[in-house]
């Protein structure tokens, strides 16, 4: 618990109860006015009484009810795509029937969205095990809209069983706030959370310079669970299938869903799970972690028909002897099992035998069939990407664990409703209150759908950050990662018609960037110049240790860090047999994300020239502070079709530039300074110091420029002798040449990580601008085809999770009336020393229309267009601004050159 005490410190999360400042959204929420108008009850009695109340003098009361549905219902409620919604009441039983043990309250939102024939249904809240007993009961739970335009909202209170009576009052439903600060606070815990150190005590034999030995520490499979469930029938084939190999790859826990007592092979007397078990065995036998699921599943239909058949008295004997089974088959081989399945949804056992501890003594068997075995779960849905039983579950674990029941762990359904897109601010409250039981956590079905490919990944990028950010969370298992084995369409993380044919798709690049490269941990140090011992900030998890003596692997040891350092002690060996490596195989070896695609502006010119002439402005310098601006604009017959920027000084101290209208409603090329030596100012917050939101800033600082104002390229020769940065824009003419304005970002944050803004099918990307928060970027370049733009991360320079983001990319988008024609021309790369060059120019009969600076192993300085007096051909020419290794790549530029077709 100390851990998550520390986590509610760290994030301001919005209460369960309506306070100050919150609009409750019901009209007449108490029921103190008259019902006409505000509620409507239809088919059975509803009226106000003053007998009992929670708020005021009246209640209403729901009577002569002939179907569960009727309840309370109000009609055009407040209602907003993708907002997020709570609703709190109060309800209590009058009488009981017969034959049940408990009855249940259940809000539900029901609305019509753009493209769909039927109303869609939401439900909020969800409330279980409720008895006449118990009184008035808060019910309580949240909601996020859905991202399609929702209209005709109606709320509506329902659920008992016909014939029961009940009372409602208080209610109060109301919009909750995102956190816009999610993604850093996410990242922080990550830091803080999932990284431990690691001192590396390394003892050299004598004889051994330190100059030959080098030492590398490497992460191989992760503390905390990324994992998913398994199709059995694809694994331990040979050769193995695409399917297995990429699960090899991207996961180190599996769940094995056929140990369900329904999907046994055999009958009463002869139980058959050799499916399961196959399964287990081969995952084991690869490093995996196996969770089981599950030994019951108290709904009828997920129950064996021969079950369900058996006489009343014989049930109970089936339970136990089923649960003594499950428990002794799986004994040293699963690390969790989900002993009941979904029991706040469903009591199939509970009912049928009249007694509420079937699935309390189910836990209390289970753990003294293995006391010292798995960890022994429940496993429910709605309580964390949607929040209807949030506080049910939380209500469910702590009844069994003040009865002293061995519930151990919470398993999180995560499967995301439809046009849902999930909420970290409001997982975040959900995972914090489940944690408030002490009770391990583990997301364990989740899943996210959308049809956009590029949205889904971005949807699960932000769940998955926000998962493995709170404390509270031993892991994630994806349900399913092959549309083969997907539930819904839209869902999957690769798609192909077997398991020898799939194509990875965006959101499954994602899992694998983030999983194996963002979050992960390799270091190599040569050990004279990194002096023992060595000292790393690494994920918690399982490490290899290879020691290589002049290039050659001689050596191989692994640790395992957990919460606190780990101290290895490491003898190197004087042996100079080579040892053999393995090496995994790479997936996604580019990470390139479009996350957050969208057109930020257009722009057309009204010249009717046939030629396409371009020409260039340069802005005067900007301010030496981090975060001034220089800017420039192009005239109005002319459009905007690149935007680059270089430092003054041929330094790395530059966060690149953006493609933005000003307040005018015109183009605007800026460029950023970055982090000076000369200012001194506090990297991520702009002059007044206000920090950047999504590691993005929110408004552009700009200071007076200081220099002569900006030529074109056929004007005098500026001289360059102060620091700052200045912006360069490219501004060209042609018959109907049109630009939409494109961005994409922000990458994921490791050296290599790229955002790429792509063109429609009818455009070139004229133009490229790459922005980094962090002066850590490695530029920007056109891709292939040159129909996008891709700025990629370089190394981050800081450790501090709010210092640190990835690359924003900019294109300019272009067509014309007339066929263009487009290339992208790469220079050779520069020289490794500060200050180097590289230059590309366009072959004849081809105009520059873009200009940019890319190094692959970081420290660009910028690129300008000049017209070089001895060859007046236009140049594009970048410069590296720090000096690199040897075995480095230096900068290269790259020119974008197009005409119109002849």
């Amino acid at each position: 618990m100390g851990g998550n005490s520390v986590w509610r410190m760290l994030v301001a999360v919005a209460t369960w109860q309506l306070t100050a400042g919150q609009t409750n959204l019901l009209i007449n929420p108490s029921f103190e006015d008259e019902l006409s108008g505000s509620w409507q009850g239809n088919g059975f009695t509803f009226e106000r009484v003053t007998t009992d109340a929670v708020d005021g003098t009246y209640s209403a009361k729901c009577s002569g009810r002939d179907r569960d549905v009727e309840g309370p219902l109000q009609q055009d409620i407040p209602f907003l795509k993708g907002r997020h919604y709570v609703f709190e009441g109060y309800a209590k039983l009058l009488n009981e029937k017969a034959g049940t043990i408990w009855q249940s309250y259940k809000v539900i939102v029901q609305m019509d969205l753009p493209d769909q024939a039927n109303k869609q249904t939401y439900i909020i809240a969800y409330r279980a095990f409720v008895t006449k007993a118990q009184g008035w009961i808060r019910v309580n739970g949240s909601i996020e809209a859905p991202m399609k335009d929702p209209s005709n909202a109606k709320l509506s209170f329902r659920g008992p069983d016909p014939g029961v009576d009940f009372l409602v009052d208080d209610f109060k439903f109301y919009e909750v706030e995102e956190n816009p600060f999610w993604r850093q606070e996410a990242d922080a815990n990550i830091e803080n959370f999932r990284k431990a150190n690691i001192a590396l005590n390394v003892a050299i034999p004598s004889g051994v310079p330190a100059q030959d030995v080098d030492v590398e520490v490497s992460l191989k499979k992760h503390l905390f669970g990324f994992g998913a469930k398994i199709e059995e029938f694809e694994l331990g084939l040979h050769p193995k299938t695409m399917y297995e190999r990429i699960y090899n790859s991207w996961f180190n826990w599996a769940t094995v869903q056929a140990y369900k007592w329904k999907f046994s092979k055999g009958e009463r007397y002869d139980p058959d799970f050799s499916r399961a078990t196959d399964a287990t065995e081969v995952l084991l036998a690869n490093g995996k972690t196996v969770r089981a699921h599950s030994i019951l599943w108290d709904i009828k239909k997920n129950t064996p028909p021969w079950v369900i058949a058996l006489r009343d008295d014989e049930v109970r004997p089936e339970i136990s002897k089923h649960i003594s089974y499950m428990m002794n088959l799986t004994k040293g081989k699963v690390a969790q099992w989900d002993v009941q399945n979904e029991h706040i949804h469903g009591h199939y056992y509970e009912e049928r035998l009249q007694d509420p501890t079937i699935s309390k003594n189910a836990y209390r068997q289970a753990k003294a069939e293995d006391p010292n075995g798995p960890v022994l779960y429940l496993n429910d849905f709605t309580c964390v990407t949607s929040g209807a039983s949030t506080e049910d579950y939380y209500e469910l674990a702590m009844e069994y664990l003040n009865e002293g029941v061995p519930v151990e762990g919470l398993g999180i359904q995560g499967h995301t409703k439809e046009f849902v897109k999930p909420d970290p601010t409001a997982m975040w409250r959900r995972l914090d209150r489940l944690a408030e039981t002490g009770l391990d956590l583990m997301m364990t079905e989740f899943d996210i759908g959308w049809p956009d490919i590029a949205v889904r990944a971005d949807w699960l990028e932000d769940s998955i950050r926000a998962f493995f950010g709170h404390p509270g969370l031993k892991g994630v298992i994806m349900w399913g990662f092959w549309n083969g084995s997907m539930r819904d369409p839209d869902h999957e993380l690769v798609l192909g018609p077997n398991p020898n044919e799939l194509t990875i798709l965006e959101s499954g690049e994602r899992w694998a960037c983030l999983t194996k490269k963002e979050w992960t941990t390799k270091e190599t140090f040569n050990m004279a110049t990194s002096p023992s011992p060595l000292s790393v900030r690494g994920f918690k998890g399982d490490y290899e240790v290879i020691v290589k003596v002049q290039s050659v692997p001689v050596q191989r040891e692994t640790f395992t860090l957990g919460d606190g350092e780990a101290i290895v002690d490491i003898a190197v060996t004087d042996s100079n047999i080579p040892i053999e490596l393995t090496e995994e195989e790479d997936f996604v070896p580019e990470c390139i994300s479009h996350r957050e695609e969208a057109v930020v502006a257009s722009a057309t010119t009204s010249s009717l020239d046939e030629a396409l002439t371009c020409r260039t402005v340069k802005s005067a310098p900007s301010g030496t502070a981090e975060d001034d601006a220089a800017s420039v604009t192009c005239e109005a017959d002319e459009v905007m079709t690149s935007c680059n920027s270089y430092h003054m000084l041929k330094q790395s101290d530059r966060k690149g530039e953006e493609m933005n209208l000003n307040a005018g409603g015109q183009m605007e090329c800026t460029a950023y300074n970055g982090k000076s030596s000369i200012s001194g100012s506090s990297k991520g917050k702009g002059k007044e110091g206000n920090p950047s939101e999504n590691g993005k800033k929110k408004v552009p600082l700009r200071t007076n420029s200081r220099g002569p104002p900006g030529k074109d390229e056929r004007g005098r020769v500026l001289k360059e002798n102060v620091n700052g940065v200045r912006a360069v824009a490219r501004c060209c003419k042609v018959a109907g040449l049109k630009c939409d304005y494109k961005t994409a970002g922000p990458s994921l944050v490791f050296k290599g990580a790229m955002a790429e803004a792509r063109c429609s099918s009818d455009q070139f990307a004229f133009g490229c601008s790459a922005y980094q928060p962090f002066p850590d970027s490695n530029g920007v370049k056109p891709n292939d085809n040159v129909d996008g733009c891709l700025a990629q991360s370089g190394t981050q320079a800081s450790s501090n999770s709010a210092e640190r983001s990835g690359a924003y990319s900019y294109a300019a988008c272009c067509s014309a009336t007339s066929t263009l024609e487009c290339m992208a021309v790469a220079s050779s790369a520069s020289k490794q020393r500060s200050g180097a060059s590289a230059i590309a120019v366009c072959p004849d009969g081809f105009t520059m229309t873009g200009c940019n600076v890319f190094a692959a192993d970081g420290k660009p300085a910028g690129a300008k267009i000049d017209v070089p007096r001895k060859t007046q051909k236009v140049t594009c020419k970048a410069y590296l601004g720090a000096s690199l290794p040897r075995d480095a790549v230096g900068v290269k530029s790259y020119a974008t050159c197009c005409r119109v077709a002849p």
